[in-house]
This record gives structure tokens, C-alpha cells and sequence, in this order.
């Protein structure tokens, strides 16, 4: 099993980043111990075929990504974060491209479809209409009030309507920023949903299974607490985010924020790396297990039960 300290002598951000997190995770008590066995078990076997002594450089944050997105891409590991109590006075929000909102729920042959910048509110009924109007085969078109709000994998990642303000709110590359979503390049349209708590059936604390390697997303608040974004432009904590399980889309409100036209803006790298190393040592010095992952598969286990 490859080492903590081991990979850490990389330096890679996106490594150093993701041990961080779980080694996080693993304290605070966000995920049952248990989630971490099956990782771990999972990872172990995905790496028997590998040469760790040749894992370094470029190459190493490429087999890593591989091998931890093979491992924690199951039901076992995924939206298995401490339950978040569900506030009836808020709305809660997602914000993803309008081609990803329309692959999620139009069913469709031909190529991906993509939205134009649209001002107004989008109905299901619209909806239904632009999808017809945009896809290779309308017959086969279709977004009704059942249709779900879901992530790529089913549940999806929501924030808290009342922390952004009206101007944020109306300003795609303000909410890109807030939210950390740095894959979002210029050309791509934003949708805004908003969903009633009413709709939702449960919330769970985000880990860094659910976020798979990336140097944006930082493991945020103990058992029970929301996660928190990594803003892009200060590198601060952003926007409260969660996962939340698929809804019926009649229950929500969707409309187009606007299309990004500018880069996302430049992440300072050596930053990052020095703050993810920084806390990891604070864990070591707290008497944290800095092999905690090898242990896991031994029966030792660090967090307490979610």
C-alpha cells in the first residue's frame, strides 16, 4: 500500500490535497470508519499491479487520479457523508452548464445538446420545447415535471440560496468563482435551480470521495456540518455546499444565469500545496496516524461512526 509520507514526497497539489482531505474526513467523524475499509480495500487491490518505487512526478498524479476515482466511484464509498439536517426556511441552490442540465434529463441521440444564452425562467414546459428544438431526434425528447434534478451519479452537490447576494446570483462568473467550480471555461452557459426544502428527502455532509482529486475542493466542518466551496479568485472559503439526493424537477425552479466569456481565473499552485502540507502536519502533530489508510485494513479505525 502506497504511503502517506510516500506520496507526500511527490508534491503534486492534487495529491497532497486529497490526502489532506481524507485524512479530514477520517478525523472529524464525516464518514463511518467503515467507508474508509472498503476504499482502502478497494485502492489496495488497484494497486498490487503497480511498481511504487516509479510512481513520481507527472506520472504519479495521473496513476492516482486513476486508481482513486476506480476506487471510490462505487455506492459503498459515494454520498456516504454525515447526514445534514434539512432547514424548512431555506432554498438551496445548484448551478451547473445548461448542457449538462439538459444531459441529465432529456433523453436524446445525437450530439450533446447546447443552450443558447437565455433570459428567462424555464419552465418544464420550455424546457421541453428547447429540448425538442435542439436535439438530433425530438420524438425521442422529453422533460416533464417527473423528470429528476440528479448529478452525474445521482445525488448532487447544493449550496444555501441566502449566501449569495442579488448581484452574485445574476453574474455567472461570480457564482463559478464562489462555488470553485474551476472546469467551467468561458463559452459555457450557467443554470440556476432552485429547489424548496420541502423537496428535499436528505442531505449529506461532502467528502473527498464525492469530489474525486482536485486542488479546489477542501474537506470543510465536523459530522453533521455543511462542507464549504474554495473560492477561485481568493483561494478563501466560498459558498456552503452538501449533497443532496435527486428531486422531481416540478419541484424546483430553473432558469438561465448567463454564459461565462472570460478564463477562469489563475490558481496559485504553490499555495495550495503549502496550506494542504501545513494541515497535514497538524494532524500528525495532534497525534493523527499519518498511515492512517494502511491501518484502516488492519481493523484500526479513526473516526467515529456517522
Amino acid at each position: 500500500m502506497l504511503k502517506i509520507f510516500q506520496l507526500r514526497e511527490i508534491e503534486h497539489t492534487k495529491i497532497t490535497v486529497t490526502l489532506r482531505n481524507i485524512l479530514y474526513d477520517l478525523d472529524s467523524g464525516r464518514v463511518d470508519a467503515r467507508v474508509y475499509k472498503t476504499f482502502n480495500d478497494n485502492f489496495q487491490l488497484e494497486l498490487d499491479d503497480k511498481d511504487e518505487e516509479k510512481l513520481s512526478g507527472k506520472d504519479a498524479t495521473i496513476v492516482f487520479s486513476k486508481v482513486f476515482s476506480r476506487a471510490a466511484n462505487n455506492p459503498d464509498v459515494m454520498f456516504k457523508g454525515s447526514k445534514i439536517p434539512i432547514d424548512a426556511d431555506k432554498t438551496y441552490t445548484r448551478v451547473i452548464t445548461a448542457a449538462d442540465f439538459i444531459s441529465y434529463n432529456v433523453k436524446s441521440s445525437g450530439p450533446n445538446p447546447v443552450f443558447h444564452n437565455l433570459g428567462a425562467p424555464l419552465s418544464p414546459s420550455r424546457l421541453n420545447e428547447l429540448a425538442q428544438r435542439i436535439t438530433a431526434d425530438p420524438s425521442r425528447s422529453q422533460i416533464d415535471e417527473t423528470s429528476l434534478i440528479r448529478g452525474a451519479h445521482g445525488p448532487m452537490w447544493v449550496s444555501v440560496k441566502s449566501h449569495f447576494d442579488t448581484d452574485t446570483l445574476g453574474d455567472a462568473h461570480s457564482l463559478r468563482d464562489e462555488l470553485g467550480l474551476i472546469w467551467y471555461e468561458n463559452e459555457e452557459t450557467l443554470v440556476l435551480i432552485e429547489i424548496e426544502s420541502e423537496a428535499v428527502s436528505e442531505l449529506r455532509a461532502p467528502t473527498q470521495f464525492d469530489a474525486e482529486p482536485s486542488y479546489v475542493y477542501w474537506s470543510e466542518g465536523k459530522a453533521g456540518d455543511w462542507g464549504r466551496t474554495l473560492n477561485l479568485r481568493s483561494l478563501d472559503k466560498g459558498a456552503p455546499e452538501a449533497l443532496c439526493a435527486a428531486i422531481p424537477l416540478g419541484k424546483s425552479a430553473v432558469r438561465v444565469v448567463g454564459k461565462l466569456n472570460s478564463d477562469k481565473p489563475e490558481i496559485n499552485l504553490t499555495k495550495l500545496r503549502e496550506r494542504a502540507e501545513l494541515d497535514l502536519k497538524k494532524i500528525e502533530l495532534s497525534g493523527g496516524d499519518a498511515c492512517r489508510l494502511c491501518e484502516i485494513s488492519t481493523g484500526v479505525s479513526g473516526g467515529s461512526s456517522a
